[in-house]
């Protein structure tokens, strides 16, 4: 009788598979798709700001643009989660 670690006892007839360049890719899909969401925010939030700097200074009262905010994000958000009901098809 012979004495076999458990890892090489499980893994020795494996081949190398190429899973892990699928999941490598995958992640640095993610990895993209993440920093164009950061970019869009940062880049909405630059406009806004200008935006409600030019609103303050013709005198709009500070309730009045942050209801015009939250009116536009649900709206936003209203349209995003209405989209597939409309057009099914597209992804």
């Amino acid at each position: 009788m012979q004495a076999i670690a458990l890892e090489e006892a499980l893994t020795h007839n494996a081949r190398p598979t190429h899973a892990g360049v699928f999941w490598n890719g995958r992640g640095f899909v993610l990895l993209i798709a993440c920093a164009n969401f950061a970019n869009l925010n940062l880049s909405a939030m630059v406009r806004r700001e200008l935006e409600s700097g030019g609103s303050r200074r013709i005198g709009s009262p500070g309730a009045a643009m942050f209801r015009q905010l939250l009116n536009g994000e649900f709206l936003a958000g209203v349209v995003g989660g209405a989209w597939p009901a409309f057009f099914p098809g597209s992804r």
